[in-house]
């Protein structure tokens, strides 16, 4: 690579080069974006696991690879308690919001 480092790489009309401006994310905002992402993440596996046994509860037919029913719930069971857990050491330790 010849030239400087700022003639080669400003030159380049491929490259994009962010900006520091007033809109760009505050580090409180960045950490409650999180937090919620986090959250929601936990949330959605619950009413994930939660559909899955209501499906086993009503039809254990629709599970034909799981011979072992009460198994196949109780894995679903374990998904619920893992993503409660996390939910739990969340809101007790990094949430911080107004609607606690």
């Amino acid at each position: 690579m010849s030239g400087d480092y700022e003639t080669h790489y400003l030159n380049q009309p491929n490259i994009t080069y962010i900006k520091e401006t007033n809109d760009t994310m505050s580090c409180p905002d960045l950490r409650e974006q999180t937090i919620e992402a986090l959250l929601a993440e936990a949330q959605g596996e619950i009413k994930k696991a939660s559909a899955n046994v209501e499906i086993y509860l009503h039809n254990p037919v629709g599970i034909g690879e799981h011979p072992d029913v009460l198994a196949a719930i109780q894995d679903q069971i374990d998904i619920i308690a893992r993503a409660e857990e996390r939910i739990s050491v969340i809101k007790e330790h990094f949430y911080i919001h107004a609607h606690q």
